[in-house]
């Protein structure tokens, strides 16, 4: 359920406020307590309209006093949009354990357009695909040349931690765009310093020379920091990816992963599954 505060809204353009108003938020009431650990935002996709940057706020019962997300009790200002149709991902570090969630849009370009996704703990990992300086996450369709031949419905990111090793992506081999195909996991450290995930498909090779990938190591800041690169190995029907960082239990973790297939392969990547 959203509750909204001084708004017209729009099917097409998202959540558009009255430039006019000074108390401006979106809410949201997930019904029951949420571990929300990270937020995705959009400006309308159509016009010069987006939301610069924002802030967030909490509630276990929807009724003041609201909680800023912060520290100290000052509220963390976000980085938005940079322009209408590019998303803008971060992730929560510590995450949010909440029922009720606000976001105040602060500075804008024309009106403070916001098109959002949050994102639970209800999966071990978050994928997203970078392609061709665009960012596809969760249900985003994928690019024709990600799709599988003969696949029932168009592919999606969300179709490698599924758990369903028959819904795959396909990843374009040498000579063809985009040449490279970059993946990004996040997710929360199991376990102190070592991070393990199974990359499970078709043609992959499992070797240093087509895949690479990086774990941020550490952090100064919620979503950033220094990267180091992680090993490599075959396993049994699998490409085993092992990644060291200074990161404990619990903490959020970014791996970046990147694939190359040679000249005339057919290759496709199925699953990416946590098995720390």
């Amino acid at each position: 359920m959203v509750a909204i505060n001084g708004i017209s809204r729009s099917k097409w353009m998202g959540w558009i406020c009255a430039e006019t108003d000074d108390d401006r938020w979106l809410q949201v009431d997930f019904k029951t307590p949420q571990e929300i650990v990270a937020i995705e935002i959009r400006g309308t996709g159509i016009l010069p309209q987006f939301t610069q940057n924002f802030k967030l706020a909490q509630s276990e019962n929807g009724l003041e006093p609201w909680s800023w997300y912060g520290s100290n009790g000052d509220p963390k200002i976000f980085q938005g949009n940079l322009n209408e149709y590019e998303p803008v991902f971060h992730c929560l570090d510590p995450s949010i354990m909440s029922r009720f969630l606000r976001i105040y849009p602060l500075e804008y370009v024309i009106y403070p357009v916001i098109k959002w996704e949050l994102y639970t703990c209800r999966k071990d990992l978050l994928a997203s695909i970078h392609s061709s300086r665009a960012v596809l996450t969760a249900n985003d369709t994928l690019p024709t040349a990600f799709q599988v031949p003969g696949s029932p419905r168009p592919a999606i990111p969300a179709d490698i931690l599924d758990d369903v090793t028959t819904t795959c992506i396909r990843i374009p081999p040498s000579g063809q765009a985009p040449g490279e195909v970059k993946i990004q996991l996040e997710g929360h450290m199991k376990i102190d310093f070592i991070t393990r995930v199974s990359l499970l498909g078709n043609g992959l090779q499992c070797n240093d020379q087509h895949i690479s990938a990086m774990v941020q190591e550490s952090k100064a800041d919620s979503c950033s920091g220094t990267y180091k690169l992680c090993s490599v190995a075959e396993g049994v029907d699998e490409c085993r990816v092992t990644c060291s960082s200074e990161l404990h239990a619990h903490q959020m973790f970014s791996m970046q992963i990147s694939l190359t297939i040679p000249a005339h392969t057919d290759a496709r990547l199925c699953e990416a599954k946590r098995v720390d």
